[in-house]
């Protein structure tokens, strides 16, 4: 580690810290490793402009080093509390939509990290973490946005829709960062650290995508091949006129009635503790509100990709 991102800690035991490590940077000592794997402290000493520091407090400038770059470690019973800390406000996922809480409880409520992509990715996420957030008072979230096209309008929009008692005070508990350097957003992450989630970009798949129950599905999520095995859960949406494209006269009807409603699918296209290609039907009203769908002919036995029917099929565990 670069001994001046240990000068905050440092400064604790050595008011001058910053200007220590100005004088070993000026000397070539610019990690901790450079200080504690090197030449021994007489040596390092007699390398430094006299008078910069003594031997006796070089000696406990280095174990200050040490105690600042060294793994912390806890006893079995505080390992116990903070573990069960961190399951009572466990992130859950929650939607308002039954069936799509109940396919991705598994997903969002887990620790590790869940890939959400497709074409209602990005509301879909936002309205879960909003949701959350006015929930839960204690709770927090950081949106790192690598797209800059994060909406606090959108975010405001959603809360106005959600009547949780922390609803107020949501706003103020979200972090948004347009930067991936990571020294800005280690605390954050550090403190979200039982879930993360990754809204993916779309990338064209031909013939088609074989993780999809539907033969209409040609798109896939657009990161590299190596991110596959990084995710723990997939999660795929798409606009249901896509995932029907033969049409189907019950989903006609139901987005003829209110052109404000539109109708996606969300799929579970891999998952390391849900079942696989899994999927259920929700409504996005005005653009940010998820709301549960009445889609006739649910229920119908026969094969649900050919009658067009919302139908979950059985799914294969991953």
């Amino acid at each position: 580690m670069r001994l001046r991102l240990l000068v905050p800690a440092l400064r604790e035991h050595f008011a001058d810290a910053s200007n220590i490590v100005q004088v070993f940077d000026d000397a070539g000592f610019k990690t901790s490793y450079d200080l504690l794997f090197g030449d021994p402290p007489e040596v390092l000493l007699s390398k430094l402009p006299e008078g910069t520091i003594s031997y006796p407090d070089l000696q406990a400038f280095l174990s200050q080093v040490v105690v600042a770059t060294a793994a912390h470690g806890s006893s079995g019973d505080i390992v116990i509390e903070d573990e069960h800390k961190i399951k009572s406000a466990q992130f859950g996922g929650d939607t308002g939509v039954l069936e799509l809480d109940e396919m991705v409880a598994e997903a969002f409520g887990a620790y590790g990290v869940t890939e959400v992509s497709g074409s209602a990715a990005s509301h879909l996420v936002l309205w879960i973490v909003v949701r959350h957030l006015a929930q839960y008072g204690e709770s927090s979230a950081l949106w790192i946005d690598t797209t800059y096209d994060f909406s606090v309008d959108q975010a405001a929009l959603a809360l106005q829709n959600i009547s949780f008692e922390y609803a107020a005070t949501a706003l103020d508990r979200l972090q948004v960062s347009r930067s991936l350097e990571f020294s800005e957003v280690h605390d954050a992450l550090e403190a979200l650290r039982n879930a993360l989630t990754v809204v993916n970009s779309v990338v064209a798949s031909q013939p088609q995508n074989p993780l999809s129950a539907f033969p209409s599905t040609i798109t896939k999520p657009g990161l590299g091949p190596t991110f596959t095995f990084l995710c723990d859960n997939t999660i795929w949406t798409a606009r249901a006129d896509d995932v029907f494209p033969d049409g189907d006269e019950a989903l006609k009807m139901l987005q003829g009635e209110n052109p404000n409603r539109l109708v996606f699918i969300a799929e579970c296209f891999r998952s390391r503790n849900q079942i696989s290609r899994t999927w259920c039907p929700f409504v996005i009203r005005d653009g940010i509100v998820m709301e549960e769908v009445n889609w006739a002919g649910k229920g119908n036995e026969e094969d649900p990709y050919e009658q067009g029917n919302i139908l979950a099929r059985e799914g294969s565990l991953c």
